[in-house]
């Protein structure tokens, strides 16, 4: 399966759950990986939070992907 495609629109959060599905994760399984908590990523995916680098680093390496596929930027 090919990395998802992403919008100049999407956000971080439909980013983040872009990038989990594509890897077939649940958001138990991302979070023992990342070892971010499930709420923390729950809040990231559904726009609540903003993320700190610490955490965005320890996603986007859980997931496989550089801090910029993560991030858009």
């Amino acid at each position: 399966m090919s990395k998802p495609t992403f919008t100049e629109s999407d956000t971080l959060g439909t980013r983040l759950r872009k990038l989990r599905h594509w890897r077939k994760m649940t958001l138990m399984e991302l979070h023992d990986k990342a070892e971010v908590g499930i709420g923390t990523i729950s809040d990231v995916e559904s726009g609540k939070r903003q993320p700190n680098t610490t955490t965005l680093l320890k996603l986007a390496r859980a997931l496989g992907v550089s801090l910029k596929t993560l991030t858009g930027a």
